[in-house]
């Protein structure tokens, strides 16, 4: 038993000397004679995972081949020479410039490599914390509907980049009752959910998730969840493979369809803007194609969403809906109730009804 209440620290000083899987820990102990669960080293891993002081020391969890899963404790200041603030102002710098060169400029160059060394080097919580919070030093940017991020909600997304790195699920404690929608399929609280993918979309980020073992996703806005934690459920790769192609391929953007069924999106404009549609990416299934009076068709394979019917009034008269025909129904009936307003000097529409 005194062997037992041991181990947590023996775990320590050993991950603090070279990394190691589940395995290795588990035939250390098995060499001593302890008789343990598996699944009780993933607690002692916890416990001190919540028990080190995070400003000198890191704990870090890499996924290899077949989700097996190495440990580590990374001292930051000894090891790296550098304070943690340092190392977010560093990869803030070269994440801006890795993600505004071309790749194909990049590829194979020493800067690449630079960068891939440098990022390999930071201490995982530094990596996390510098992908929330990048600055914008070297670019202009008109920061137009982007969120106005408080510490609460750094925070949350520094949480959920960690489960995405560690295949942890989190679970939210409690949604933000002025931003939160009730036409909004949210998730429950308290609930285990697999983080899918993180979106960055018009300033903005999201969370796309899942219940364990059930298809259905949810995307969550960042400024929609007030508080959220990490579980203890650990997803596994499978779900992942087996939701998230479904969802990208079938979305326009990433709220929840309005009608649930995939339409054939059919879209006419004219020589211009028709060009300037042609040249960029709205959706991951577009095809073009121009008739012989210079117009141009758009068709795509999406549900119908807010962030669609919102997409095809910004070009007003410069776009025509072909089909289907519940899309032309819903952005006449919008467009209907915007002239009543006008005209009846009515209020908005409150979405929380």
């Amino acid at each position: 038993m005194k062997e037992r209440q041991t181990i947590s620290f023996q775990f320590y000083y050993l991950l603090k000397q070279k990394p190691h899987t589940i395995n290795e820990l588990f035939e250390y102990v098995k060499a001593k004679g302890v008789d343990i669960s598996k699944r009780s080293l993933y607690r002692h891993l916890q416990k001190i995972e919540g028990a080190i002081d995070t400003l000198t020391e890191v704990f870090e969890t890499e996924t290899g081949k077949n989700n097996q899963k190495t440990f580590l404790i990374r001292s930051v200041v000894k090891q790296e020479g550098r304070e943690q603030s340092e190392w977010v102002d560093i990869l803030d710098k070269l994440m801006i410039f890795e993600n505004t060169i071309p790749s194909w400029l990049l590829a194979g160059s020493p800067v690449s490599r630079y960068i891939e060394d440098s990022s390999k080097k930071a201490p995982l919580k530094a990596r996390m914390v510098a992908l929330g919070s990048g600055s914008r030093d070297t670019f202009v940017s008109t920061r137009f509907g982007e969120l106005i991020y408080n510490q609460k909600q750094r925070d949350n997304f520094t949480t959920i980049l960690y489960g995405l790195q560690n295949n942890s699920c989190f679970h939210i404690n409690r949604y933000n009752p002025l931003t939160s929608r009730e036409y909004f399929r949210l998730p429950e609280i308290k609930t285990p959910l697999v983080p899918l993918k993180v979106w960055y979309h018009r300033g903005n980020y999201a969370i796309s998730c899942h219940y364990p073992g059930k298809p259905d996703v949810y995307t969550i806005e960042l400024d929609m969840i007030d508080s959220l934690s990490i579980s203890g459920y650990q997803q596994s790769g499978v779900e992942v493979a087996v939701v998230l192609p479904d969802f990208l391929e079938n979305s326009f953007g990433y709220h929840p369809p309005l009608k649930d069924k995939v339409y054939e999106i059919k879209l006419q404009f004219p020589p211009t803007p028709g060009g300037h549609i042609m040249m960029r990416q709205w959706h991951s299934g577009q095809a073009f194609r121009k008739m012989h009076n210079g117009n141009i068709i758009m068709t795509f394979k999406s549900a119908v969403t807010i962030e669609l019917l919102g997409w095809i009034m910004v070009w007003m008269d410069n776009v025509k809906v072909l089909a289907p025909r519940i899309l032309k129904t819903m952005i006449r009936e919008r467009l209907g109730v915007m002239m009543q307003i006008i005209d009846d000097d009515l209020d908005s529409v409150n979405n929380r009804g």
